[in-house]
């Protein structure tokens, strides 16, 4: 189990090796989130991984569930920013940028 954030995540530590827990982010209704993973090597480029999380019944605990999307980003100040501003992006934004088209390549100058 990890903790971040006051919120209990439970999951198999050994399926997220060479992923860091980086930031948890729950919906207003509190039952239901997002758990997202940022690669821990110490490549150039920094991978976000984007789980969804769900409440295991009246438990305060989270369950990871399924990976929701992974993205690539140039390092890991960018990644680290792009999290912080994720709940600032408007729903266009978030759906261009997770677009699975591959000639759409965003650059981090579109999340800022």
């Amino acid at each position: 189990m990890n903790v971040l954030c006051d919120v209990k995540l439970t999951y198999e530590q050994k399926l997220f090796e060479g992923l860091e827990l980086e930031k948890v982010m729950v919906s207003p209704n509190e039952d239901i989130g997002v758990a997202v993973f940022i690669s821990d090597e110490q490549s150039n480029d920094a991978i976000l991984r984007f789980y969804s999380i769900k409440r295991e019944g009246s438990e305060p605990n989270f369950q990871v569930l399924y990976e929701i999307q992974a993205v690539s980003l140039l390092n890991k100040d960018i990644a680290r920013d792009f999290i912080e501003r994720l709940t600032e992006l408007s729903p266009i934004d978030l759906m261009l940028l997770l677009s699975p088209d591959p000639t759409f390549l965003p650059t981090p100058e579109f999340v800022c």
